[in-house]
């Protein structure tokens, strides 16, 4: 009552009791709403990058980082373009498959090695030559991951229609945990692609799982088998003495997680952060300047 009498001595008159306390309900119900939905994004995110650290065979993760909240979005936004989209607001058999066509090639040129490899091919089919240098492992790994890619993205979705279909039909028990076996798979590889072939391309200042490529000074202490995987020396005109440069795929508190300097490859080396004396940030690319099979 107190309440009320201050309300109404201080409130405009043509603005009632009533609209403020509705006012505020409103605001309290977009608060639950926006905390819920920053807690889904950070749940997903932190699963989304936990997965993606273990396929980099990472064992380091840390719990509080905003990070995942822009990678639960982005994975949430894939999900949504990818299954739920074309299965309630594309009608068309022929406009679905020409959407999944086009959001296909879009994540198959996130990859820059992609880039390169299609320039390649017309280089070699206009002039015989290219400046790029593809050996015949290096195209087999390419149409490898191109294949692998193509019928996990073209046959996630069909499954996940059929499960919506299958669930609308179902009666017995048997049934219905098919259709939940259907989508657990659909939502299990749908997760794949992202983590296998977007994620690892989205830009890092934006949150993604790109790794920016570093000058790297080591300590004298590490030993010449790790250090040589990240020599320029002999693979880049102009440099006759060591120089290390690697991709930076992760680094906590105690470790810094480097890749090797070339597309095709996954090695990922732990190494002490006391053992690296200087990461520098750089857009260096050695394509640039005479060995194209370094960050292409």
């Amino acid at each position: 009552m107190i309440l009320e009498s201050i309300l109404n001595k201080f409130l405009p008159s043509t603005i009632s009791l009533k609209s403020v306390e509705n006012l505020a309900s409103n605001i309290e119900k977009i608060g639950k709403i926006s905390a819920g939905l920053l807690a889904l994004l950070y749940i997903v995110g932190l699963i989304i990058f936990g997965l993606y650290q273990n396929a980099q065979h990472i064992r380091s993760i840390e719990l509080f980082k905003v990070r995942y909240l822009l990678v639960g979005f982005y994975y949430l936004a894939f999900l949504f373009l990818h299954l739920v989209f074309p299965q309630w607001w594309i009608k068309r058999l022929w406009t679905k498959i020409i959407y999944w066509l086009v959001l296909l090639v879009i994540i198959i040129f996130l990859n820059n090695a992609n880039h390169t490899y299609l320039t390649y091919l017309i280089n070699k089919s206009n002039s015989g030559t290219s400046y790029f240098r593809f050996k015949p492992g290096d195209i087999s790994i390419l149409n490898g991951d191109l294949i692998l890619l193509v019928m996990m993205f073209l046959s996630v979705p069909w499954v996940f229609g059929y499960s919506i279909r299958l669930a609308k039909l179902a009666h017995s028990r048997g049934e219905q945990q098919i259709t939940i076996l259907f989508v657990l798979f659909s939502f299990i590889y749908n997760c794949n692609i992202f983590t296998m072939f977007i994620f690892p391309y989205i830009p890092d200042a934006i949150g993604g799982g790109q790794a920016p490529i570093v000058h790297i000074v080591f300590d004298k202490d590490v030993p010449y088998e790790v250090t040589t995987r990240f020599d320029m020396e002999g693979k880049v005109l102009g440099y006759s003495t060591p120089w290390y440069y690697g991709k930076l795929v992760y680094m906590d508190n105690n470790s810094v997680f480097l890749q090797e300097p070339y597309w095709y490859s996954h090695n990922v080396y732990e190494i002490r952060r006391d053992n690296i004396i200087v990461l520098q940030y750089t857009d260096f690319n050695p394509a640039e300047i005479g060995y194209p099979g370094l960050f292409p």
